[in-house]
């Protein structure tokens, strides 16, 4: 069992020896700022992971299991690649799928995470388009990223480009595409137009102001009061953000 002690807002996995990934489970906290739908898990044979075998408090549930089949020495079938973990992030949507309370769920035992970045250590006879070196992100939820590395499937996984920061390959496959989805699937917008939205402090949030800054599209901003307020103004319009305003301000006039 981990200790106790979710009590961060965010959590970051590093590629790290077990007790390094132990400590960075066991400081996490159930609040970071994304969310995703879940799908089944898909097979993959891993080194350390953090797993639960069965649905309940993250804190009560998970455990770290080492050993397993995907070390160096470990079979490689021709479509597959061995990965090793960069970085994964955990989402409101990785707790919940812990905590079952998803409608779709994971097979038992499981491994959380649905996105995260990993490098590739070797690939398959049959494999193309990946290469020893490349860091790679999940093409489908629920893979399982909260481990050290492991043997999967190549077609699950993308590469990225190098220039790309570990933290935003690590983060890109949910909120980023969660963003454009809304601005593209509900309305036709065009250079000029103007989006307006609240929670802009938000994950999804901030790629929609960023997204909008891309497309020529201007946006309002509504967020709410805080002590930090001038520099969260600021921290949005580098953004991209056309106009910042408070939500009890907003209402005042309603």
């Amino acid at each position: 069992m981990l200790p106790a002690s979710w009590a961060a807002r965010r959590l970051w996995l590093w590629h790290a020896a077990p007790p390094a990934l132990t400590a960075a489970a066991a400081a996490a906290g159930a609040h970071a700022r994304s969310a995703a739908a879940t799908s089944p898990q898909q097979p993959a044979r891993g080194l350390a992971s953090l797993v639960f075998a069965a649905h309940g408090e993250p804190e009560e549930v998970l455990e770290l299991r080492t050993g397993g089949r995907g070390g160096a020495g470990a079979p490689l079938g021709p479509g597959d690649v061995r990965l090793e973990l960069v970085a994964a992030p955990i989402n409101p949507s990785d707790i919940n799928t812990v905590q079952g309370k998803y409608p779709l769920k994971p097979e038992l035992p499981g491994v959380p995470g649905h996105e995260g970045v990993m490098r590739v250590v070797e690939t398959g006879a049959e494999v193309r388009g990946l290469r020893p070196g490349d860091r790679v992100v999940p093409l489908a939820s629920a893979l399982g990223t909260w481990r050290a590395g492991g043997v999967f499937r190549a077609a699950d996984w993308h590469a990225v480009p190098a220039e790309l920061p570990d933290a935003a390959a690590a983060t890109m496959c949910i909120n980023p595409p969660t963003a454009l989805s809304m601005l593209e699937r509900f309305a036709s917008l065009r250079p000029g137009d103007v989006v307006a939205q609240n929670g802009a402090t938000s994950a999804v949030g901030q790629h929609v102001i960023q997204i909008c800054r891309a497309k020529g599209i201007r946006t309002v901003n509504l967020i709410r009061d805080r002590p930090d307020w001038e520099p969260t103004v600021e921290w949005l319009r580098g953004m991209g953000a056309d106009v910042v305003a408070r939500e009890a301000d907003v209402k005042a006039e309603l």
